[in-house]
């Protein structure tokens, strides 16, 4: 059915921090009810910490051929976090596994961890092939039967290559 284009920027959070995100993605609307995404986001918890995400999604719309189209997403992916060893601030998460080494200012410690992504959002059809897509998801970061929750809202600007249909596909049958 198409390929889509995205570029989008959001706020990640977390239960003691917050970071900006930047990202895209490029997806297949394989049928009408089903389409499949590959998306990547940077975030930068501010502080010398950083992080990346990647994630093959299946997205769903609960809604087809109006302008207006509401979808769920779920999908798998990793998460690639890194911290200076020597900062206070890293999440307990990440804490446990760094060994603490005495004057190890400057030193980085990375961390890449498989997620499990649930979220949802609205295409919100321009044009036939340009939509605005305000979306929350939730990334769960897994390790070692622990978890990280990390909610996200992003807004994407979305190109659709091949032309969508913004109306309904009913018929309109005209009165004599």
């Amino acid at each position: 059915r198409g390929t889509t284009l995205n570029v989008f920027g959001g706020l990640a959070a977390t239960s003691h921090d917050r970071a900006p995100l930047v990202g895209g993605s490029l997806g297949w609307e394989i049928t009408p009810r089903f389409g499949v995404e590959a998306t990547g986001a940077w975030l930068e918890w501010g502080h010398k910490a950083h992080g990346f995400d990647a994630a093959m999604r299946a997205l769903v719309p609960l809604r087809q051929s109006r302008s207006i189209a509401p979808f769920l997403a779920a999908g798998v992916g990793l998460h690639r976090a890194w911290f200076q060893v020597a900062d206070p601030r890293v999440p307990e998460f990440y804490r446990q596994r760094i060994d603490e080494q005495p004057g190890a200012f400057g030193v980085t410690a990375a961390f890449t961890d498989p997620t499990l992504v649930l979220g949802g959002g609205v295409n919100v059809f321009l044009s036939r092939q340009i939509a605005i897509r305000p979306e929350v998801d939730t990334t769960i970061v897994m390790r070692d039967s622990r978890t990280r929750v990390m909610p996200a809202a992003r807004v994407h600007l979305a190109y659709h290559f091949e032309d969508h249909p913004i109306t309904s596909t009913r018929s309109i049958v005209g009165r004599d």
